[in-house]
């Protein structure tokens, strides 16, 4: 139907031009076939399985910062979302709801429904969901490494309002938090000896590696958890 209305609209416009006798007949084509792809596109943005969900509001004001993960402009990034995957897709990670936000018609923001979302990749990180990892229960998980062991941080941003000023009430700050899933289950690994209990069936190799390597613990953790489960697959394989 809405090729044949975009057919029907060559018919009624473009005759007069070519009566005029300036546009060739292939000129007259590439515009005909613009315009159906126009349509197509505009109708495809509307009617796109993609976009379910609820409309995005707003609910912070005079907080330093914003919520979202990087940046709070939209990223091009693709997404997995009921059954489906969606490439090169306008994204935005909400932290502080631990939502995925999509950019809809005329500049509306629309909140997708997390329990149809299986993954999405944003700035070069891919979010994975998953069940039963910390207390919190349900939710979306930067997936930092996959093999035998699996590496997530859980990534948030709360609004510190200790961080006041005269112009903003608080301040946004992100908190991470990392687990490690391994035999099936998930440990929580967010200091040095927390890895080290966890992977304990290497601990002498782990040693032995960190004490060469001195991966820094205290200012760049996730580096260094990286480091070292890098290393422990490495050994186990």
């Amino acid at each position: 139907m809405r090729y044949c209305i975009a057919i029907i609209i060559s018919f009624i416009f473009f005759p007069r031009l070519s009566g005029q006798g300036f546009l060739p007949d292939s000129a007259i084509y590439r515009i005909s076939l613009n315009q159906t792809l126009a349509y197509n596109n505009s109708l495809a943005t509307k009617t796109s399985g993609l976009y379910t969900g609820s409309l995005y509001a707003r609910d912070y004001f005079k907080v330093k910062g914003h919520p979202f993960f990087q940046t709070d402009s939209f990223q091009k990034g693709e997404i997995f979302y009921n059954g489906v995957l969606y490439k090169n897709t306008n994204l935005l990670y909400d932290l502080s709801h631990d939502n995925v936000v999509t950019e809809y018609v005329d500049g509306l923001r629309l909140v997708l429904v997390p329990e149809k979302i299986s993954y999405f990749n944003l700035g070069g990180h891919s979010f994975v969901r998953r069940h039963n990892v910390a207390v919190t229960g349900e939710g979306f998980y930067d997936l930092l490494l996959e093999g035998k062991i699996e590496v997530l941080a859980d990534r948030t941003r709360k609004i510190e309002s200790s961080l006041r000023t005269e112009e903003f009430d608080g301040a946004f700050v992100q908190l991470n938090n990392y687990y490690i899933q391994k035999g099936g289950l998930y440990y929580p690994v967010n200091d040095k000896k927390e890895l080290m209990d966890v992977l304990s069936d290497k601990k002498a190799d782990l040693k032995s590696f960190i004490a060469k390597n001195k991966p820094d613990f205290r200012k760049h953790f996730e580096n260094a958890l990286l480091e070292t489960a890098r290393y422990y697959e490495q050994i186990t394989k």
